[in-house]
């Protein structure tokens, strides 16, 4: 998931509805114990 998150943030893109919404998705059911930490840096891309 942090591959991910740097990937994007090097690239700063505009994630859609629905893939914004599935990472989130993601977070919540496989990162339990770093859900709050992923969220917030989802955040950073919230359109």
């Amino acid at each position: 998931m942090y591959d991910i998150f740097t990937a994007l943030y090097l690239t700063t893109p505009k994630l859609s509805h629905y893939f914004y919404q599935y990472l989130k998705l993601l977070i919540i059911k496989h990162h339990s114990g770093n859900q709050t930490t992923l969220l917030k840096y989802l955040n950073h891309f919230e359109n």
